[in-house]
């Protein structure tokens, strides 16, 4: 299965396209640049929230499947919005930061990273989340195991006995 879809390959088209159509109309220097730097950084952040409805709507609500196609668990497209995060945060957004900056050297290179840094934040916190469920979701059998053997085994964890060796499939 394929980590990442072509979702950020066209966000980044559609920004890069957007940015070309704005240096043959906006000047270098223009007035509006700033309200255009702040515009087009906060441009990704609406994909990120698509990204996390992807990720934690459940089936029925996303819609019926297309032809030909199935609807990717839950895991799956946990998996897949992970790959599409992690690769929008790495990837596309210095990208779209250099291309911007190309396009407009006149602007404030410490306010194009100010922006950017937001739009970081953004997809820092939504991968956590997002990995976060994954990791509980998948762990569930295993902490039950866990809880069973520590509260159901009769040993007494408070008054436990002392080590006497270390076996050798220890090491």
């Amino acid at each position: 299965m394929r980590s990442i879809t072509s979702l950020p390959g066209q966000l980044h088209a559609t920004l890069s396209g957007t940015l070309k159509d704005l240096r043959g109309v906006l000047p270098k220097d223009h007035s509006l640049l700033q309200v255009v730097r702040h515009q087009f950084f906060e441009a990704p952040k609406p994909f990120c929230d698509c990204l996390h409805r992807l990720a934690f709507m459940d089936k029925a609500s996303l819609g019926p499947d297309r032809e030909g196609t199935t609807m990717p668990s839950v895991e799956e497209r946990a998996l897949l919005v992970l790959g599409n995060l992690t690769y929008t945060h790495k990837t596309i957004l210095p990208r779209l930061v250099k291309e911007f900056e190309g396009a407009f050297p006149s602007c404030d290179t410490h306010l194009i990273q100010q922006d950017c840094q937001g739009v970081a934040e953004i997809y820092d916190t939504l991968e956590r989340i997002v990995l976060h469920r994954y990791l509980a979701k998948k762990t569930i059998v295993f902490n039950g195991l866990v809880k069973r053997g520590m509260f159901t085994s009769g040993v007494d964890w408070v008054e436990g006995l002392d080590t006497l060796e270390i076996r050798d499939h220890i090491l």
